[in-house]
């Protein structure tokens, strides 16, 4: 556990190396002699005493040890040289103290709250006081209104009865096969708007949701009928399945962990969607290979809406959708509920 820690902290010490310089070449007012990389520090390739301060929350300033704050949760870590002590102080704030040489070398990360508006790089050679000017590189700067086209989720769809898998009596030629009933969804166009501080935002657009809905068992719907009736197809088909494409209009929260890095992001969106049927119809393939295709309604609802929601951290994100409308017209067939989970591909 100790080894893991300290190669994250490596990799964190190497991020931060890399801002410092960033910034050194961006501020050429500085002497260039008093800017020393940390890494070089930990090295030894220099001999001055050099004092790194990163602090991400603008608000704290955090000084070396004989700042006389209480820690708690201390964690040492020995690599080499270099000792690594994790620590959170009586106020929460995390440290990452880096010393090397035997304790010569001091330097201070602090891994603030985040709830500043800029990461503060403070590096100082000898002595200095809170009067020093800091070397200062701003967060990107997010756009209130944000806009992306062509996103595009992929899931499995099914048919509940009583929120179960088992079709009712009457109409078990429905019982369906989720491995094979692919739902793919493409965003045509997503909004995001900034609510407060970017963790929270209003997010709206329209889309595209395509389902296919394969049946377990030889068995398809009726065309216009008055109400839904099944057929019985011989043992020589192959695959049977229903399909249909809504146009739909979701309305979001989202809430973002770290909207400055998508990448490193926790997020949660919850919301609600409304669809309208541009088309169904049903697709028969033979063992022959021959395909049937019969074009209608199939007695289903033209509007519906429901819930959808959506959880993950960075790329990976899961969605679920499940509709408050019944698939058919009441009265027309049995009461059954769409439901869909799924991963995003595309994401905003």
């Amino acid at each position: 556990m100790k080894t893991i820690k300290g190669l994250i902290l490596l990799s964190t010490l190497l991020t931060i190396n890399l801002i410092a310089k960033a910034q050194s070449t961006g501020h050429e007012e500085h002497d260039s002699s008093s800017q020393m990389s940390i890494l070089d520090t930990l090295s030894g390739s220099k001999s001055d005493k050099e004092i790194v301060q990163v602090i991400v929350n603008a608000d704290t300033i955090v000084r070396v040890d004989s700042s006389g704050k209480t820690f708690i949760d201390t964690t040492v870590i020995n690599i080499g040289k270099i000792q690594i002590i994790l620590r959170t102080t009586e106020d929460g704030n995390n440290e990452i103290v880096v010393e090397s040489n035997a304790g010569e070398d001091n330097h201070v990360i602090s891994i603030g709250s985040n709830s500043g508006d800029s990461i503060n790089i403070y590096q100082y050679k000898g002595e200095h006081n809170d009067s020093d000017i800091p070397v200062q590189c701003d967060r990107k700067t997010l756009k209130n209104f944000k806009s992306r086209s062509m996103l595009l989720d992929l899931g499995i769809n099914t048919l509940l009865f009583n929120n179960t898998l088992q079709m009712p009596v009457d109409y078990k030629g429905l019982n369906m096969n989720p491995g094979k009933s692919i739902n793919v969804k493409l965003h045509l166009f997503r909004q995001r708007v900034n609510l407060i501080n970017h963790h929270l935002n209003l997010m709206y657009g329209l889309s595209l949701d395509m389902h296919n809905y394969r049946f377990s068992d030889p068995y398809n719907l009726k065309p216009r009928m008055d109400s839904v009736s099944l057929k019985v197809l011989d043992n020589s088909v192959r695959k049977s399945k229903l399909s249909d494409v809504w146009i739909e209009l979701p309305v979001l929260l989202n809430f973002e962990s770290n909207p400055w890095d998508s990448d490193r992001s926790f997020r949660i969106n919850v919301g609600a969607y409304a669809g309208y049927l541009l088309g169904a119809h049903t697709k028969v393939k033979m063992a022959d290979k021959t395909k049937i295709k019969e074009r209608d309604d199939f007695n289903m609802q033209k509007f519906r809406y429901g819930l959808t929601g959506q959880i993950g951290y960075g790329w990976f994100n899961v969605f679920a959708d499940y509709a408050l409308t019944d698939f058919f017209n009441p009265g027309e067939g049995p009461i059954l509920t769409p439901f869909t989970v799924g991963i995003t591909l595309i994401g905003f």
